[in-house]
């Protein structure tokens, strides 16, 4: 009797980078722990899996794919490889390529792994906001800018802005890549102590030399956290270099688990969006302290509370401390006062109504509980030097920029 084989799996993952590599450990390791065996058809970049060679897949005998190679924003041949997939007739999984399938393409043996890419900067900005020690923020990406780095710097500084803060992004004033010294002013120019977040590791290491000729210390002037989180330059760059990841083992676990569900139980169409994130902390960042981990508190109940008129009194109230010492606290930790902080938040509310409503000013004072819209325009226009008017029309024209990259 002829002995059934086991499945013939496709995993189109990269692993140039550290990204796929963890993919795959997810992968393998699922299959490890329960016990599944399948016969792996490894396709490791592009080159490897490109259109013409998914016409091939019927006559291998390919049982399934778990499909992980680069966005089509990266490589435009990786759309035209996943549609010829799709209508084979056999289970797809597909990772991180939002926007590629429709239902026109496969209604059936399909399960997408999505993430909220957002994540990154709402992480990284709590994450600098706890340790409560810095006084002005920046983001560092790839230069010139590319769409899913403005994404980056967009979360992050947006992160920041509901907390009553702000970030400095990096634009260099010249197309070339020749920006080095414009990177090291920029650093000088942040305020002592900064926190910076930069893009991805490969970068990270030009902030690094950038501080070291600045003269800027490491992380007492200036903290550094990237992200990918790649041991091979983390570990062994000078200061060692923290960094956050997406948790890709747990992505390929995922991709795993959802093809064994497919190739058992034809006909399913199975999705999930992923919003885990993971920092390593290293030498490039600081702990967080006492004075602010009870600043972060205040400032997550100012931006939960920020709309109801709340005052610096009910503030202390609330975490059970004097008006003195946490004016005290905010002092030493943000050189600002409980009530500014307050205005800021309440104010970031309002740009961000700007940017994502067409609300008239009236309505947005309205909305924001400002009883006064006149008022209002003074106060905005004294915090971020543009009127109302103005500043939904800068954001209008960042937002068409930020479609091209």
């Amino acid at each position: 009797m002829k002995s059934k084989r086991n499945k013939r799996i496709v995993i189109a993952v990269d692993l140039a980078h550290t990204d796929g590599q963890r993919k795959l450990t997810g992968i393998l390791h699922y299959l490890k722990s329960h016990r599944i065996r399948w016969d792996i058809r490894l396709k490791r970049r592009m080159s490897h899996c490109r259109p013409s060679d998914v016409d091939n897949f019927t006559e291998q005998g390919i049982d399934g794919v778990i499909f992980s190679l680069p966005s089509p924003s990266v490589n435009p041949e990786s759309a035209e490889t996943l549609k010829r997939i799709a209508h084979l007739p056999i289970p797809l999984v597909v990772i991180e390529q939002d926007g590629v399938l429709g239902e026109k393409d496969r209604k059936e043996n399909i399960a997408f792994i999505s993430r909220d890419v957002s994540y990154l900067g709402k992480t990284a900005a709590e994450y600098f906001l706890e340790q409560g020690i810095y006084k002005s923020y920046g983001f560092f990406g790839r230069q010139p800018c590319v769409r899913w780095n403005m994404q980056r710097a967009v979360d992050f500084r947006n992160a920041l802005r509901a907390k009553g803060a702000d970030a400095d992004i990096f634009r260099a004033s010249s197309p070339n890549g020749n920006y080095y010294g414009e990177l090291c002013r920029w650093l000088k120019k942040l305020p002592k102590p900064a926190a910076v977040l930069v893009a991805f590791d490969d970068i990270a290491l030009t902030v690094l030399e950038a501080c070291a000729s600045a003269k800027l210390n490491i992380p007492a002037d200036v903290s550094v956290l990237s992200i990918d989180d790649d041991a091979l330059i983390c570990e062994n760059c000078i200061p060692k270099l923290s960094s956050m990841h997406t948790d890709q083992e747990r992505t390929g676990r995922l991709a795993a688990e959802m093809m064994t569900r497919l190739l058992r139980t034809p006909g399913l169409r199975l999705s999930e969006k992923l919003t885990n994130v993971a920092i390593t902390h290293r030498d490039t960042t600081m702990a967080a302290s006492q004075y602010g981990k009870l600043v972060k508190r205040a400032m997550d109940y100012i931006g939960a509370n920020a709309g109801k008129r709340i005052s610096a009194a009910d503030v202390a109230d609330r975490l059970n401390v004097s008006r003195q010492l946490l004016d005290l606290r905010f002092h030493q930790v943000l050189a600002s006062t409980v009530s500014k902080k307050i205005t800021e938040i309440r104010l970031a509310n309002v740009a961000t109504m700007l940017t994502n409503t067409s609300l008239s000013i009236k309505e947005i004072a309205a909305a924001c509980d400002f009883s006064d819209s006149f008022h209002l325009m003074h106060s905005f226009r004294r915090r971020y030097g543009l009127t109302m008017n103005q500043y939904r029309a800068v954001e209008t024209m960042e937002k068409k920029i930020r479609r091209t990259f």
